[in-house]
């Protein structure tokens, strides 16, 4: 055979091979999925002396804590179903605190 031949029966054997309907690679028979009831919001209001604020949790969510004392306030939200909790920090600041004064206080923290 010459060298032109076989290299045109190589690349039709390789143009053959490679059109094939199924993969070489098998593929898993199925996905991991996480099975989540349906979505439903509660409307949910956070008040303390340091920080106030409302949000809309999915109902499988709980605020579990919500704490405060002069300066900080801490909210803990669990999440469920998910296995996890959210933790949300606030610091109230003075107004006349210049940026420098506020991210050494936010590094510091």
């Amino acid at each position: 055979m010459r060298p032109v031949t076989s290299i045109m029966l190589c690349f039709l054997v390789i143009l053959f091979v490679s059109c094939r309907e199924k993969p070489t690679v098998p593929k898993p028979p199925c996905y991991l999925r996480t099975d989540l009831p349906p979505h439903s919001y509660s409307y949910n209001m956070v008040r303390n002396p340091v920080v106030s604020f409302s949000l809309d949790l999915p109902t499988i969510f709980t605020i579990s804590r919500n704490l405060s004392d002069k300066q900080y306030g801490f909210q803990e939200i669990d999440l469920g179903p998910a296995n996890g909790t959210l933790l949300f920090y606030a610091k109230e600041f003075n107004s006349r605190d210049s940026l420098l004064k506020l991210i050494n206080i936010a590094i510091l923290s």
